[in-house]
């Protein structure tokens, strides 16, 4: 679940076996860790008071 703020999580971008884009986030999304910021592609936009998802849930994302 996410808070009263816009959330933008650290992600990495792959495919599936048919080809489409997935997203997953980074294991550790704590700020202070660049090593997980170096290592993204991506960040998934996640709005103000957005409920938990689901794996395989549709997200916004923003390609770094």
């Amino acid at each position: 679940a996410n808070g009263p703020r816009l959330h933008l999580m650290r992600g990495k971008l792959g495919r599936n076996d048919a080809g489409a884009l997935t997203v997953a986030a980074m294991p550790s999304q704590d700020s202070s860790l660049l090593s997980a910021l170096a290592a993204s592609d991506c960040l998934i936009r996640r709005p103000p008071d957005a409920p938990p998802l689901e794996a395989g849930t549709p997200v916004e994302i923003e390609r770094l």
